[in-house]
């Protein structure tokens, strides 16, 4: 019985703080990386990256 609790709680943590990372990274870092890709083509070595 302690053990599938243990595992229940694991499993629970694992996809809380997935849930978690995952909502951090998208909120905090989606907005350089926008920037840095509207801002990549408009910049002269745009066309050396293709």
């Amino acid at each position: 019985k302690s053990h599938r609790s243990r595992v229940a709680l694991i499993s629970f943590v694992t996809g809380f703080s997935f849930l978690t990372i995952h909502s951090f990274i998208t909120f905090y870092a989606g907005r350089p990386l926008n920037t840095l890709r509207t801002r990549r083509p408009r910049g002269s070595r745009g066309s050396d990256d293709l």
